[in-house]
């Protein structure tokens, strides 16, 4: 799943700066669940304003386990951020979102046909900040997520 804001794949005009790369991980709260992904964002968004390299590009790529085999939850990764809205002559506009962008089913080991273990992701962000990952539980009977924690820099 990606967000991407209508018309923002042109680069604004000012001089960008560089790409920035590392690697994200962690447990959720009770280490039932583990994600790692590698992130990477630029300063260089359409969303500028009055504030240069106040928004960013970001993407994230990575994989996301179940790690508490035989019960009924699996593991799922969310992100938080800020969308920028520019509003012309009003300014920046900031807006919280949140979306999980992965799940990884439980894992079942009885199952004559099991899920492998583990989920791939990709995910991307245009004109974003404080952009935030968690690894945390996820329920398939409800779709819940819960037992969350923040991913933290490898």
């Amino acid at each position: 799943m990606s967000i991407v804001a209508a018309g923002a794949l042109a680069v604004a005009s000012a001089s960008p700066a560089a790409a920035v790369g590392y690697r994200v991980a962690g447990y959720s709260a009770n280490n039932a669940s583990y994600a790692f992904g590698d992130y990477d964002y630029e300063k260089a968004a359409t969303c500028q304003g009055a504030a240069p390299n106040a928004a960013y590009f970001a993407t994230l790529a990575g994989r996301v386990d179940d790690k508490r085999w035989g019960d009924a939850y699996g593991a799922a990764v969310k992100a938080t951020w800020l969308q920028c809205f520019d509003g012309g002559n009003q300014g920046l506009r900031w807006e919280y979102r949140e979306e999980v962008i992965a799940y990884d089913a439980p894992f079942v080991p009885t199952d004559p046909n099991p899920d492998p273990p583990g989920q791939q992701f990709h995910s991307d962000w245009v004109d974003v900040k404080d952009l935030r990952f968690y690894t945390c539980n996820w329920n398939p009977a409800s779709g819940a997520v819960g037992t969350c924690a923040r991913m933290s820099k490898q």
